[in-house]
């Protein structure tokens, strides 16, 4: 902070904190990566970058700045030295713009750290995430009639419960019949993806079976932890990719067909139509123009309409697209142009908004971010 005077370091926190950010970014993992806690501010160190998260705010230091906000003011904390600033520091408006765009990054980085599909913010901040084998979209629509890989993980997740509670109660019978369908789930992992056939704990899945079988409860228990942890591994490296890649819409598939043209409209550029019908209305009505108004709002009417039509491919029940495209929010927007008043466009302009945030925002917080992160990930 140019100008700014430092002291020595004498508070007992500041010390602590000082130390910390050391141990996390030159500790024991070489700078690979660290995570800590100290007075409700946790971080996390990894690729020569720290992270910070203190009570609702997240900061970025590249080594030579630290800056976490208390009640009382700001903390700039260098190596070695703290600058305690009796006004807050003035606003970087550099600073902020950046920070959010590393924000919207942020929120793939903290989530996971491991190998294949790397996603970099600088050079000395690399966070990259592992992609599934192929063969496992073969288990998931459409590839497959049903999600037939999603439902053998939650009849795994059921038997490993019953099986801990049958144990513990001593119910032999329902403990063994909860064992053999453990056993057969996990034992179809290799089956239906062979890359991950060496990865499972087959001969732990068998000494379960056997414990089971046996009434050993204690056997029962060491053998569930080691699958566990296989088990833990696997979802701690491939989940969130996995749920990414099939588990959200392709949008890229989806069709949108115009009713004035009859044509099918690919769907990024319904998107593009909308917004611009959406915008064009917005400065129709606050420019008191009330023929351009209408023009634009009854073509974004006759947009939002088609783009309900698309949306029954993948949602059957209707009350669902009712929500978002239902009648209330159209009997909003033909309340817009009346609403207009050409010296005092606001309530126009505030019933344009009600409607943008019941449509548009609503849909895009369900689906635009996963859509587009997997289209990140699948390359297309």
């Amino acid at each position: 902070m140019p100008g700014a005077s430092t002291t020595e370091i004498e508070d007992p926190f500041v010390v602590q904190l000082e130390k910390l950010l050391v141990d996390l970014t030159f500790g024991t993992q070489g700078g690979g990566g660290g995570v800590g806690d100290l007075h409700g501010c946790s971080f996390r160190s990894w690729g020569g970058t720290l992270y910070a998260r203190y009570p609702h705010r997240v900061v970025l230091t590249w080594f030579t700045l630290f800056q976490v906000r208390e009640e009382e003011g700001f903390f700039a904390v260098r190596w070695g030295a703290i600058i305690p600033p009796r006004q807050p520091f003035p606003p970087n408006h550099h600073e902020e713009r950046e920070m959010q765009r590393i924000g919207k990054w942020m929120t793939v980085a903290l989530l996971v750290m491991l190998p294949h599909a790397a996603l970099a913010q600088e050079d000395d901040a690399e966070v990259s995430l592992s992609l599934p084998p192929a063969s496992l979209g073969k288990w998931y629509k459409p590839a497959s009639e049903r999600h037939v890989w999603l439902h053998t993980m939650f009849r795994l997740r059921r038997a490993m419960l019953a099986v801990s509670e049958y144990a513990a109660l001593g119910e032999r019978d329902l403990l063994v019949k909860w064992a053999e369908q453990l056993v057969k789930d996990y034992r179809s992992i290799g089956e239906m993806v062979p890359e991950w056939k060496d990865e499972l704990e087959v001969e732990w899945a068998e000494k379960l079976l056997e414990a089971a079988r046996a009434g050993d409860a204690e056997g029962v228990g060491r053998a569930q932890r080691k699958i566990g942890i296989s088990c833990n591994g696997c979802h701690k490296e491939f989940r969130f990719t996995a749920a990414a890649l099939y588990r959200t819409p392709d949008f890229g598939r989806v069709k949108v067909e115009d009713s004035e043209t009859l044509e099918e409209v690919a769907f990024h550029d319904a998107m593009e139509g909308l917004s611009i019908s959406l915008n064009r209305l917005f400065i129709a009505l606050r420019d008191g123009r009330a023929e351009a108004a209408t023009l634009a709002r009854e073509k974004l009417q006759q947009r939002l309409s088609d783009l309900r039509g698309s949306c029954g491919g993948c949602h059957e029940n209707a009350s669902t697209v009712d929500e978002i495209l239902g009648r209330p929010v159209l009997e909003k927007l033909q309340q817009v142009v009346p609403l207009m008043d050409k010296n005092t466009p606001r309530k126009a302009l505030e019933r344009l908004g009600e409607v943008a945030v019941e449509t548009c925002s609503r849909c895009h917080s369900l689906h635009r971010t996963p859509a587009e992160l997997r289209e990140l990930l699948s390359g297309e």
